[in-house]
């Protein structure tokens, strides 16, 4: 009895598939050493933020445990889950409405140069 004997068929025959390529393109022991490349996929980007603190700030994506300043922001301070979401949307109307700001002042500074 060989030590093959307790394999499974399925990994016997791969193990034949790989001993005659080995043979076929005369593989040496060192060549199959090193690093094999790895092809990882690029990690998913950040979820949005879907809850945002009004006064504070703290974003949450609505993935995993829920934060600490969200529970207190309902708990505590009596905010509503409306209120959380409603200030996401208002947050991004008051960057959108600074970047054009900023844009149209730097645009007038040029125009006085």
């Amino acid at each position: 009895m060989t030590a093959e004997d307790d394999y499974p068929p399925e990994k016997l025959a791969a193990l034949r598939t790989v001993r005659k390529l080995v043979e076929f393109w005369d593989i040496q022991p060192d060549e199959l050493r090193g690093p094999m490349p790895v092809n990882l996929a690029p990690p998913p980007p950040p979820a949005p933020p879907r809850y945002r603190h009004p006064v504070h700030g703290h974003t949450w994506d609505g993935q995993g445990e829920h934060p600490q300043w969200l529970r207190d922001a309902l708990l505590k301070e009596g905010y509503t889950v409306d209120e959380l979401k409603r200030a996401v949307a208002d947050g991004a109307a008051t960057a959108a409405t600074a970047a054009t700001t900023a844009a149209a002042e730097a645009d007038k500074d040029d125009a006085a140069d």
